[in-house]
């Protein structure tokens, strides 16, 4: 099967896109997992005391 230039560079548009957007994804897991771990922190430094009524 031979691609017509016109082809490649659409195929290879596509597939830079579909690559592009699973590293998104993954850097953005992280910095979830990330800050996720900071609330755990925060909520062990700072112990909320449950009000009175």
């Amino acid at each position: 099967m031979v691609l017509s230039t016109e082809e490649f560079v659409l195929f290879s548009a596509i597939i830079g896109l579909l690559i592009g957007v699973v590293f998104g994804l993954r850097y953005i897991i992280r910095l979830e997992r990330k800050i996720e771990s900071l609330e755990k922190a925060i909520k062990k430094a700072l112990p909320i005391r449950k009000r009175k009524r």
